[in-house]
């Protein structure tokens, strides 16, 4: 099954503005939770208040961290429900359109993401730079697995040498996927949610609004999919 990456419109004759939500009347306490897992603290959603420019569309761009959350109205996260999902979670969320309350946005989380279901460690290039220093020689770097991965980038930020992972060819392999929804974290330029086709054909067919679907292999050249 062929996946595609959601992504927020920046179009202006859809959305408006860009970020539609940039301020909020209440932060909440959302920043720094969810991240890989399910959130079991009770949540504090933010209050947002979309820009005077910006439309009010099914999913709206905002300064919430879009790889944990994505702030849509309610009757997406019940149409989500007719295809395959993991464990979710959602929360109502109140949203402000130039003084008015729109009572419908709801703030949405897959519990889990599929980082180390979905991306082949062992045939993916990883090597280490330094951020930010040209002249720095990036250093291979052989990854068995997510946890490796996860292990390595956390000894790296514990440094003070400003040293991160990056890849050279980056594999994803769908070929036992069955989720028409999933969310990826950790490897850099590629976090966020992912959709199946049969689901972004769904979306399209009911015109949803505020959102591009673009193929994984356009985001970046290299990146390798497997189906």
């Amino acid at each position: 099954m062929k996946y595609y990456k959601i992504k927020h419109s920046i179009d202006p004759k859809v959305v408006g503005g860009y970020i539609q939500a940039s301020g909020s009347l209440k932060r909440g306490n959302i920043d720094n939770i969810g991240l890989r897992s399910k959130i079991t603290i009770p949540v504090d959603p933010p209050i947002l208040v979309l820009d005077k420019k910006s439309k009010p569309t099914t999913l709206l761009s905002s300064w919430i961290d879009y790889s944990v959350f994505l702030v849509v109205k309610d009757y997406f996260v019940q149409f989500l429900e007719n295809f395959t999902i993991p464990d979710y979670q959602y929360w109502n969320i109140e949203v402000y359109h130039k003084k008015e309350l729109i009572p419908i946005y709801q703030l949405f989380h897959i519990s889990n993401p599929s980082d180390s279901d979905y991306i082949d460690y062992r045939k993916s290039d990883f090597y280490i730079i330094r951020r930010w220093d040209d002249t720095y020689t990036p250093k291979p770097v052989s990854i068995e697995n997510h946890k490796q991965y996860l292990d390595l980038q956390n000894k790296l930020n514990d440094g003070n040498d400003f040293l991160e992972i990056e890849y050279k060819k980056l594999v994803m392999d769908f070929s036992t996927a069955t989720e028409d929804i999933i969310r990826f974290v950790d490897v850099s330029l590629n976090f966020g949610y992912y959709i199946s086709e049969r689901l972004k054909n769904a979306i399209e067919k009911e015109r949803f609004t505020g959102m591009e679907i673009v193929e994984i292999e356009t985001l970046d050249d290299r990146i390798e999919v497997i189906y």
